[in-house]
């Protein structure tokens, strides 16, 4: 019986380790991902929106040629 709760004891400890192991990580990788500024953020966000708006505008050309063949 003593056996078991040392065993209990000591995957407890372990859980919380790995608990503890976790945030850490966690931490760590929340800092790495926000080391980009806002700068990088904005150029990104502008690079997209571009993008899209150059989308639209090839389908809203190529229905009006639609259209316009019709």
């Amino acid at each position: 019986m003593e056996r078991e709760v040392y065993r209990q004891e000591r995957n407890e400890i372990e859980r919380q380790f790995a608990q503890h192991n976790l945030e850490k990580d966690m931490a760590a990788d929340y800092a790495a991902a926000s080391k980009k500024g806002p700068v990088a953020h904005v150029r990104r966000l502008k690079s997209a929106n571009r993008s899209l708006v150059l989308f639209l505008a090839v389908i809203a050309i190529a229905f009006a040629a639609l259209v316009a063949v019709y």
